[in-house]
């Protein structure tokens, strides 16, 4: 007869064990293929494209609902910035660099000021949205 002396046969707890995890990759990965199987595919077209500024890090934006323009904060360590600028054409309306100690994040308004996260800082940056001067900071 052939030897078995290579593999001895598992326990039964350790049986149970390997089966239960047999299993459980089993069920997981039919999951996984029965997900993606159902999941839908969006579908969709480009309206339109707009200049952007290749230099600016984008970190945050968003368009001003009165105006067809665009508030971002570009993030570099020592280069960051606020910017104002013409959606369809690109071009800069307004800046505000931050001090380069700071790595500009996202950006928000709120109650007419633009509010810039430096997260590695713990800082918010308060701005006026109409001048784009620093009004006060707010450590967190």
């Amino acid at each position: 007869p052939p030897s078995t002396s290579c593999c001895p046969a598992p326990s039964a707890p350790q049986f149970v064990m390997l089966l239960r995890a047999w299993l459980l990759a089993l069920f997981a990965a039919l999951g996984s293929v029965i997900a993606a199987a159902s999941a839908p595919e969006a579908k969709y077209s480009v309206a339109a494209k707009y200049p952007h500024e290749s230099g600016c890090f984008t970190e945050g934006f968003f368009l001003n609902g009165s105006a067809p323009e665009v508030l971002e904060s570009c993030g570099l360590t020592g280069r960051s910035y606020l910017r104002r600028y013409e959606l369809r054409t690109g071009i800069t309306k307004q800046t505000a660099r931050l001090h380069t100690k700071y790595f500009g994040e996202g950006i928000v308004a709120l109650n007419g000021s633009l509010m810039v996260l430096t997260y590695t800082h713990r800082e918010m940056l308060e701005y006026d949205a109409a001048t784009f001067n620093l009004i006060r900071t707010h450590p967190f």
